[in-house]
């Protein structure tokens, strides 16, 4: 899928040899071979950053509905930012699944300081720090941490373009089908048994997806429609891709959320659901 959008703009990060080597052949040697550590998504873009090449980083639990190139340089030249993050829905809480780095000195130096202050806190989450850093919405230290300047920055169209299932609180989408530009799944799994981070046992727990659902990785990377993937066909004229997104789809949003700490949020799970907002995921015994 990503073939038909980014195209040779592309470089995936592959954690094992059997990845590298299906990667050699399916995207022409655009591959880096590394090691499991949630280090990579600062260091590799700021390899790139070093070389004068402005990055894109993107989790692998994301569809490409697509191509997010002019869309998010549009954004960048907007203000200008150097440094564009997805976000969340319903809450002022950013998402470091989808980030764009710019070239710049400024960006060089942020992320370095991020890198070596995590490379000695090991034990803190990379997108709490990641936020502290912005000094946005969430902190990772009882005494005030000494920030190098922040690169000017923006938050991604979380409304209608790079947008979120409903799978727990704080997320989903509003308005028109057509102009989302990635679907982030908000998988978790990286996070499961980590002893650190309990996001994918919460989500299995509470979130909106039961056990009986079908996982939306596994939903949207193995329809029998090979122009799904091969040739950029629209992924919303998909049946069953359509049902779960307008699953997600919002008619209003809410505000309770705003000004609350980010994460798990158990308490006020009740309060959403019994607003009314947001559908129920697809089910397998249907056509999805």
């Amino acid at each position: 899928r990503a073939l038909g959008t980014p195209g040779r703009r592309l470089i995936l990060f592959t954690l094992d040899d059997e990845a590298f080597r299906a990667c050699l052949v399916e995207n022409e040697q655009r591959c880096v071979r590394g090691t499991p550590s949630i280090l990579n998504k600062f260091t590799l873009p700021l390899v790139c950053a070093h070389l004068g090449l402005d990055t894109v980083w993107l989790d692998l639990d994301v569809f490409l509905m697509s191509d997010p190139t002019p869309e998010i340089i549009e954004h960048a030249q907007r203000g200008p930012y150097d440094l564009l993050v997805s976000g969340s829905f319903e809450a002022d809480c950013i998402c470091n699944g989808i980030v764009y780095f710019g070239a710049t000195t400024l960006v060089r130096e942020w992320l370095l300081a991020v890198i070596v202050w995590m490379y000695h806190h090991p034990y803190e989450h990379d997108q709490k720090t990641f936020s502290a850093f912005l000094n946005y919405t969430e902190t990772v230290s009882h005494e005030p941490l000494e920030l190098p300047r922040t690169p000017p920055w923006d938050t991604l169209d979380p409304i209608n373009k790079f947008v979120t299932p409903d799978t727990f609180e704080g997320n989903g989408w509003s308005g028109d089908i057509e102009n989302i530009v990635i679907y982030h799944f908000l998988n978790g799994e990286s996070d499961t048994g980590s002893g650190l981070d309990s996001s994918g046992t919460w989500t299995k727990e509470h979130g909106h997806f039961s056990s009986g659902r079908i996982p939306l990785m596994e939903l949207f990377y193995a329809q029998e429609d090979d122009d799904l993937y091969t040739a950029g066909t629209p992924a919303h004229e998909n049946p069953a891709l359509r049902r779960a997104l307008m699953s997600s789809r919002k008619t209003t949003r809410r505000t309770d959320l705003l000004g609350k700490p980010c994460g798990p949020m158990v308490g006020v799970v009740s309060a959403g659901r019994s607003a009314g907002q947001g559908a129920q995921p697809p089910d397998p015994t249907g056509d999805v």
